[in-house]
């Protein structure tokens, strides 16, 4: 027995609420975190690390700020979480990120190039583990 026009746009409308109202919705809470990151020339020897963080956020962010040679921190806002003088790096650790912009004001004993710098960011995004991206310049 062949469907009638009102019978197929019964069955259309309904599949078309089941994929917009159910599982539209799904996908998107599933959809992973998106992190960008950009290094910014400020004045008086400092730089500024720009995190721009879509919705749904991570759950926590790591930065990991690379210094070249004799070149020291004299301040940042935030703090730091760890200082390695070792390897001459600044580690930040961020929980509970909220979506939005995220910015780190970082001051340095001399002024330096910023492709003589390097930021890194990793987050765990749910699809795709963690993910780690180079701040660009």
């Amino acid at each position: 027995m062949p469907y009638t026009g009102k019978t197929l746009f019964v069955i259309s409308c309904s599949l078309l609420f089941v994929s917009t109202v159910i599982l539209l919705p799904l996908n998107g809470s599933a959809r992973g975190a998106s992190v960008t990151s950009r290094l910014l020339e400020g004045e008086n020897n400092c730089v500024a690390i720009v995190l721009n963080i879509d919705s749904p956020p991570p759950a926590s962010l790591i930065v990991h700020l690379f210094l070249p040679g004799s070149v020291r921190l004299t301040g940042s806002a935030p703090d730091p979480s760890k200082i390695n003088k070792k390897n001459n790096s600044v580690k930040w650790l961020f929980k509970k990120v909220g979506a939005g912009q995220q910015l780190i004001s970082v001051c340095l004993t001399q002024p330096v190039n910023l492709d003589q710098l390097t930021a890194r960011v990793r987050y765990h995004d749910p699809r795709k583990g963690m993910i780690e991206i180079e701040a660009a310049r």
